[in-house]
């Protein structure tokens, strides 16, 4: 895999149903080297939702927050995220910005990457449902106890994992 430069600028839109309507090339060539399969050349993701590429319910309510947010207030927001593949720490700002219609710009700037030994918890494919690293993100959701600081395992309640 190809450790993409820092400051690396892949832009999308997406319109007021959230489908994709523009990606550039260096758009699939990150989603390429990332493992994403040839659902994410350009052709093919075109008219798909948003959502069909943003992996977890977290994930994606955060994007839902952001994405509302821009659309009412009409304002950019920039958002510092983590983007990791199995071989590098991915540090990416994104910015969002109203472009009129309900569609947003999301511009995502590479800020840093790191190389690190593969982890195999990050390759496509991995069955990460039973993983013990991510029980602690699975545990207990209805009982009203969320995790404070799941890689420290400390709970709010104070107990430790």
């Amino acid at each position: 895999m190809t450790i993409p430069e820092d400051n690396q600028v892949i832009p999308y839109i997406i319109a007021a149903a959230n489908r994709i309507t523009y990606v550039n090339d260096e758009w699939w060539l990150f989603a390429e080297e990332n493992g994403a399969g040839r659902e994410c050349y350009s052709l093919q993701l075109l008219g798909r939702s948003l959502w069909d590429f943003i992996a977890g319910e977290e994930t994606r309510h955060l994007y839902d927050i952001l994405i509302d947010k821009t659309r009412a207030e009409k304002k950019a927001i920039q958002v510092p995220i983590r983007c990791d593949s199995p071989e590098c720490r991915r540090q990416i700002m994104i910015a969002l910005k109203s472009i009129g219609d309900g569609h947003i710009e999301f511009l995502c700037r590479t800020v840093r990457v790191v190389s690190r030994a593969p982890v195999e918890l990050l390759r496509q494919g991995v069955e990460r449902s039973d993983h013990p690293h991510l029980q602690l993100l699975q545990e207990d959701r209805g009982g009203g106890r969320r995790m404070d600081r799941y890689r420290t395992g400390h709970r709010t309640d104070g107990t430790v994992q």
